[in-house]
């Protein structure tokens, strides 16, 4: 959902251009318009890519608010993503073996 906001306010925070980007990640302009307008979702390649410009790929894949305004590029998310994806885990697991009953009439 903000992937495409978050992928712009980290090229404009590190390039001068789109076009220096786009020769930077090795897409073409077309491409990365459409990566940046959401008609396109990015593949592993381009996650490789960023993660090796320096853009931090939990942050950017991050759905949540948290984190759109700071300015470390959202390094210092990672805690909060492993510490949520632990409790959602754990609340699978609770899940699976609590029986809930029906009670909607038949």
């Amino acid at each position: 959902m903000f992937f495409s906001y978050k992928l712009r306010k980290w090229i404009l925070s590190n390039y001068n251009s789109l076009n220096e980007f786009a020769k930077d990640l090795e897409t073409s302009p077309q491409h990365l318009s459409r990566l940046l307008n959401g008609k396109r979702k990015p593949g592993y390649r381009i996650l490789k890519k960023l993660y090796n410009l320096g853009c931090s790929i939990d942050w950017l894949l991050d759905d949540s608010i948290e984190g759109l305004d700071s300015n470390d590029g959202g390094r210092n998310n990672l805690k909060k993503v492993i510490k949520t994806l632990c409790i959602l885990l754990f609340a699978n697991e609770l899940l699976s073996i609590i029986t809930i009953p029906n009670f909607l009439p038949a």
